[in-house]
């Protein structure tokens, strides 16, 4: 027999055995390492569903203050209802459908954004708080699978968002424009994405090689080619962002998330007064064809790094549902046989998300009582026409009456 051993005595075997136990060992540590990062991630994500979950709920709660009788009087009010809230000059607004909000988002400069997550496209709600909503006009359909939640689709021929300008919006400085989009038919020619005005602030076109060109001015056009050529595929889901640094006088163009590469640019561009359009150049035949989600303009040049933050950002889908609530004799909330308190409402917030293919949802139950104390007014005694059961607004006069005496005198009631 021979034993083979290695110039400091140690056998073969016992360094075969010793690197497959060493392997095994490291094999081990990294599923855990794998395990663990996994869970970890699982758990931020939760913490993030139940934070929005309680700042739905918070949201509600503050609009039941404001305006009970628009809580109280939604269509659907079951546990399947889908609602969500958003600001409109400095109050909320119910919309139907879910809201998509990203984990990491950037919010820092952020002066117009439009998810696109309306299922009615007459209005493109801005959910950057400054109101710059729009109007969706012509071949505009609502989509509900789309990158970010729901989204817009332009048939290519007459669809466009139009935005009212702004002094929030007319950007002459540093600038960042991100969007999703999915073109299907590149055939077309020139397509408009985000236009404000090509001699002035800013312009995107989709060329129909596939790459994208940018133009602002100083009252004549500048157009900045992107690097390169045919970086947008057609039906499929492209990331764009194009940021403007004044600093250094550059324009980068950044498909995907990667940064295909910059351009010098010449022209101080000027602040003008038309109006943004999403899916045309205004005043062309340059519509779009296809779908767009989640235009972004920020008054800043974002980070490579910021890019990638929104680009890969996870998504939440939120929204909220309305109950009615019954109480038994004694006050307790019942599921039947109850009496309905037009008073209570029953509101659930649901955040859901998705990890490696698998669904994730988070649920949170309030409920939210009217306590604001009313001053009812009788105008009219005469005691017909009157309401009966549970209201959310009083009438003016009353069904009928027991012990109630009117005299003559004026301003003398009794009631026994």
């Amino acid at each position: 027999m021979i034993n083979l051993k290695d110039q400091k005595g140690q056998s073969l075997f016992e360094i075969v055995m010793a690197v497959t136990i060493a392997g095994l060992l490291i094999g081990g540590v990294t599923t855990g390492v794998v395990v663990s990062l996994r869970s970890n991630s699982n758990n931020i994500s939760s913490q993030i569903g139940y934070s929005l979950a309680l700042e739905t709920l918070d949201k509600v709660k503050s609009y039941a203050d404001s305006d009970w009788a628009g809580l109280y009087d939604l269509s659907d009010k079951t546990a399947s209802g889908e609602y969500y809230l958003v600001l409109d000059s400095g109050t909320f607004t119910i919309l139907s459908g879910e809201e998509s909000i990203l984990g990491e988002d950037i919010k820092s400069g952020l002066v117009g954004h439009w998810k696109m997550d309306e299922t009615a496209t007459s209005t493109a709600y801005d959910y950057s708080g400054s109101g710059n909503h729009g109007s969706g006009l012509g071949g505009v359909s609502y989509n509900a699978s789309c990158q970010i939640g729901g989204c817009f689709t332009f048939d290519g021929s007459s669809g466009r968002v139009e935005i009212a300008n702004d002094s929030t919006l007319a950007i002459d400085g540093a600038l960042s424009i991100s969007l999703w989009f999915y073109p299907t038919n590149l055939s077309l020619g020139r397509q408009g994405l985000v236009y404000k005005q090509y001699n002035n602030e800013y312009e995107i076109i989709m060329e129909s090689s596939g790459s994208i060109s940018f133009y602002h001015g100083d009252g004549t056009f500048e157009e900045i080619l992107e690097p390169g050529s045919n970086y947008i595929t057609e039906n499929t889901w492209n990331h764009l962002v194009v940021t403007r640094d004044t600093s250094v006088g550059k324009i980068y163009f950044y498909v995907n998330g990667d940064l295909l590469g910059s351009d010098d640019y010449s022209d101080v561009p000027l602040a003008g007064s038309d109006k943004i359009v999403i899916g045309r150049r205004d005043g062309t035949s340059y519509y779009f064809a296809g779908s767009i989600d989640d235009v972004r303009i920020y008054n800043r040049a974002l980070s490579e790094g910021e890019v990638d933050r929104i680009k890969n950002s996870r998504v939440y889908a939120v929204h909220f549902s309305m109950e009615n609530v019954d109480r038994d004799s004694s006050g307790a909330v019942v599921t039947s046989e109850g009496t309905e308190d037009p008073s209570t409402q029953k509101v659930t917030a649901y955040v859901s998300w998705n990890i490696l293919g698998d669904t994730k949802e988070i649920s949170v139950v309030d409920y939210i009582t009217r306590t604001r104390n009313n001053v009812t007014v009788f105008t009219d005694w005469s005691g017909s026409s009157g309401v009966t059961g549970p209201i959310t607004a009083p009438n003016n006069n009353y069904d009928e009456s027991y012990g109630l005496e009117l005299n003559d005198n004026p301003g003398s009631i009794t009631v026994d």
